[in-house]
């Protein structure tokens, strides 16, 4: 009786977060219609438009280990409990979640649901039940020496700018046709030649620390050009 109580409550829950958007769209597991090909898809899909502008794509993996067992219920009961702004008297619990409970699924998505939301743009996330997987465009090797070349010709400068507006784009899901500065504006991104010219201001300064670095006398045209 019990167990039939339980798959008749996590039944109507499941309808309930379903319907009102509450678990969050980046999380594939145990829902309907989703799957483990679900994120895989997204992160090749990923890897293959790194690959074609020939950027660098970084991926860490986490699996949280015993995962329901170190469940927080303080908090699931503060999700669970609240109703019309309004919410119950409180109560201690232990941690966890009973293993083998038809609600333990659903439970365990409610208290994991708000991590994707700390992951802020360009980098992306996605989920499958604990398996959290991270991705960020590496943007090193576009900007690796860009003191040197931050005085090139403009025309030269585009040839960069142009895979790190494709890279913008694909980070925040935009369309091609989406104002490039706006979208610099969303992801709190600066444009290219201010990111050329902090970068040269940090190497200058790294640099003049050391008086013994043969390449100071150099460094006063970087210093003119970020002045300018």
């Amino acid at each position: 009786m019990t167990k039939l109580m339980e798959k008749i409550i996590n039944t109507r829950l499941i309808w309930f977060l379903e319907k009102n958007n509450i678990i969050n769209k980046e999380q594939s597991g145990f829902r309907r219609s989703r799957s483990t090909v679900d994120n895989l898809h997204i992160i090749k899909s990923e890897i293959d438009l790194a690959l074609e502008n020939k950027q660098s794509l970084g991926m860490l993996s986490l699996d949280i280990s015993k995962a329901y067992d170190s469940v927080w219920k303080h908090r699931v009961l503060i999700i669970l409990i609240k109703a019309s702004n309004l919410l119950s008297p409180l109560f201690s619990q232990r941690n966890g979640i009973p293993q083998g409970s038809s609600l333990e699924v659903t439970i365990f998505l409610l208290a994991i649901n708000d991590i994707v939301e700390t992951i802020r743009t360009p980098v992306t996330a996605n989920l499958f039940a604990d398996d959290f997987n991270i991705r960020a465009l590496i943007r090193s090797k576009a900007e690796y020496g860009s003191s040197i070349f931050s005085t090139a010709n403009q025309k030269y400068l585009k040839m960069f700018n142009t895979p790190l507006n494709t890279e913008l784009r694909f980070a925040l899901g935009a369309f091609k046709s989406s104002p490039i500065e706006s979208l610099r504006n969303l992801a709190n991104e600066l444009p290219p030649d201010l990111r050329r010219t902090y970068n040269t201001l940090l190497y200058t300064a790294r640099s003049l620390i050391n008086i013994e670095n043969s390449s100071n006398k150099y460094l006063a045209k970087n210093i003119k050009k970020a002045e300018e």
